[in-house]
């Protein structure tokens, strides 16, 4: 029996991409679990949701000034290096 290239292509993504679909039906189910939850004002903690919503805009911040710059020059100093 020979398995040509597409074929064997298939098998081998065939898994990862079934086990990336229970991945995020996961993340999806935690994510509606978490969101049920009572926080904050809800739970009488008016503090807790000032503070979530520093650590957000700084988290937010981060990224947007930090990070994603960081990855863009290294990767593009990758490509140009390997490529």
């Amino acid at each position: 029996m020979t398995i040509d290239s597409t074929s064997s292509a298939k098998v081998i993504a065939t898994p990862a991409a079934l086990a990336a679909l229970v991945a995020f039906l996961f993340i999806a189910y935690l994510n509606v679990r978490i969101d049920a939850f009572s926080t904050g004002a809800e739970v009488g903690l008016p503090e807790v949701d000032v503070l979530s919503a520093k650590i957000k805009s700084g988290a937010r911040q981060f990224l947007e000034t930090g990070a994603y710059v960081d990855l863009a020059l290294y990767l593009c100093v990758c490509r140009y290096l390997f490529i």
